[in-house]
């Protein structure tokens, strides 16, 4: 037993010194090299950006020869050689904006080459470029001199570094070696301190496995031990009453679950049902289905949830899962909380639900409402605003401004009270409540109706508009004002998006069990990569062709389709942009 503790705590010491070991191996030299390569970039950024370009550019400029401008240029190199750390290792080129060499000269031949940084580099501030990886390690940057620029290029053979590296290694090996066996001693130290203490409280706990609760020690004296020793023989004299006492909790517990408003279900971990009370009944519409006939994974498959007992295997006690559930018409919250006994291993799940269904439906239509509304709202609030501020401020007393400007006004109004009960009821039919009277009516006789009523607009614009029924056509049932309202916004779409001369054709039928609707015009068309938005609330097509100029507020498809959808029908929109458009509606047949 005591080598098995040595061999353990020498594992546990070794180990943990290994690990410290190998991460500074790794910190070492990705440390040094990672602030020998910052300080050497950093350097030259500080340099590019001091007077070094300045006094460059006065040097280049200056009227001296030649040889007195290289000289001055060196002692210009040497001034700043101690903050870039120049050596034989490490070296600084400088070039014009064309990448010319300009200096030093005696390393012209030093660069045979350009590198990807030198060949890269732009005088745009965030432009500078810099690498770590390769054969050396370089970095270029742009240092302005009054109105021209220059190229400072650092190239260090990383020969530095290494020696850097080197030493740090060499003062990490003595240290692990001293670590280690500071951590056998450790182990050693430990391992006689507690082994024989261990043994005996090892053997006690053995004895709670047989029913012996009530025997107890009393000669461990070391003082790490004592209390320990004295909580195990106290639990013994403990764990019968809190036996009894469980007992009694549990039934507390079923009575408390049973008066809940929210549902409760536990599983086991194999997936069996233990506990359900009436409220989760009530809530999932169980009835009066026996425990046995529920399992989990069956069970809330059934729900339409993707989630398995299996998932919660890996799961900590605290972590929860939460889902939401459409169960008929009604929205449900969903927790699954894991709980474990004894061991790590997962003992089961606990599921609570909630009836969310009131809080679902107007917080759906709250959001809506508020994102949908406040953005339509704030042009025609701003003309109002502004023109009533005009009457009062300049035309109180000349009636005829004045009437205009209100007469404006009140065509703005006229305006956000349109939007508003167009947005209410795309909101009734999103959320089925819409009261409504169905009834049989001819969709023939709505069409014929409806190209009476926009023929006026139509030759106003010099358009065709022509409706031809193609079959015999069944009364359909439903609400004659909805359905119009629908094909209404489509055939007003169709006149406001065509040009002299174009046609707007309407045919209808019946097809199978369906009755379908088509409008077809020969206008400006759609876009294609914008068909998939039509039927978003307030989306209009922006192009030379349809723009807001036209009016409305991009509302009318919208509607439409939640009317259509209404029904069990289905609108689609087909086009090919400058050629046509093609709307089509299908309702089936009661």
């Amino acid at each position: 037993m005591f080598s098995k503790i040595f061999f353990k705590f020498s594992l546990i010491c070794v180990s943990a010194v290994a690990a410290v070991l190998l991460i500074i191996s790794i910190i070492i030299p990705v440390s040094d090299t990672y602030f020998y390569f910052n300080r050497m970039k950093s350097e030259l950024y500080t340099v590019s950006e001091s007077n070094f370009g300045d006094n460059l550019n006065n040097i280049i400029l200056s009227q001296a020869d030649i040889d007195e401008k290289e000289k001055n240029i060196s002692n210009l190199i040497s001034d700043y050689s101690g903050q870039l750390a120049l050596n034989e290792n490490r070296k600084l080129y400088i070039f014009d904006k064309d990448y010319n060499y300009i200096a030093p000269k005696e390393q012209s031949g030093d660069i045979r080459e350009k590198s990807e940084n030198l060949s890269n580099v732009s005088d745009e501030a965030d432009k500078n470029l810099c690498s770590l990886f390769g054969d050396f390690i370089d970095c270029a940057a742009f240092a302005k001199g009054g109105t021209n620029s220059y190229i400072l290029y650092i190239r260090d053979n990383r020969t530095d570094l290494r020696m850097l590296i080197y030493h740090g290694f060499k003062f990490f090996a003595l240290g692990g070696i001293i670590s280690l066996a500071a951590a056998l001693l450790v182990a050693l130290f430990l391992t006689l301190r507690i082994a024989k203490p261990i043994l005996k409280i090892t053997k006690r706990a053995e004895g709670f496995q047989q029913g012996e609760l009530y025997e107890s020690f009393d000669d461990i004296k070391s003082s790490e031990f004592s209390g320990l020793a004295d909580a195990v023989n106290h639990m013994g004299y403990v764990m019968t009453e809190s036996i009894q006492r469980m007992n009694a909790d549990k039934h507390r517990v079923e009575v408390i679950l049973e008066h809940i408003n929210n549902g409760i279900m536990t599983f086991d971990n194999e997936q069996q049902l233990i506990q359900i009370n009436s409220a989760a009944r009530r809530i999932l519409k169980i009835g009066n289905k026996s425990a046995k006939e529920i399992t989990f994974d069956k069970f809330f498959k059934e729900l339409g949830l993707e989630v398995r007992m299996a998932e919660f295997s890996y799961l900590e006690k605290s972590n929860t899962i939460e889902k939401e559930i459409k169960n008929g018409g009604g929205y449900i919250k969903a927790w699954f909380i894991p709980f474990k006994m004894d061991s790590e291993r997962n003992a089961g799940v606990v599921c609570v639900f909630e009836d969310i269904t009131d809080q679902f439906n107007v917080m759906s239509a709250m959001r809506k409402f508020v994102a949908d509304v406040s953005h339509e709202l704030k042009t025609p609030i701003t003309v109002i605003s502004s023109y009533t501020e005009t009457v009062l401020n300049s035309y109180l007393d000349d009636k005829a401004m004045t009437a205009n400007l209100l007469n404006i006004v009140y065509r703005e109004a006229g305006k956000m009270t349109e939007l508003i009960q167009n947005l209410l009821d795309i909101s009734k039919y999103e959320m089925n409540a819409v009261h409504r009277h169905d009834e049989p009516f001819s969709i023939d006789d709505m069409l014929n109706s409806l190209v009476e009523t926009f023929k006026l607009q139509a030759e106003k614009k010099e358009l065709t508009l022509k409706y031809t029924r193609m079959n015999e056509i069944p009364e359909f049932i439903g609400s004659r004002g909805d359905v119009e309202r629908a094909v209404k916004n489509i055939i007003s779409n169709s006149i406001k998006y065509t040009s002299k001369g174009d046609k707007i054709n309407i045919f209808a039928g019946k097809l199978h069990n369906d009755i379908y609707i088509k409008v077809e015009d020969t206008g400006w068309g759609i876009p294609e990569n914008k068909l998939g938005h039509l039927f978003e609330r307030f989306y209009r097509v922006e192009d030379e062709a349809r723009s807001r100029d036209k009016g409305g507020t991009g509302l009318g498809l919208s509607i439409a389709k939640e009317i259509i959808e209404s029904y069990g029908g289905h609108i689609k929109i087909e086009s090919e942009y400058t050629k046509y458009t093609r709307v089509t509606i299908t309702l089936p047949i009661k």
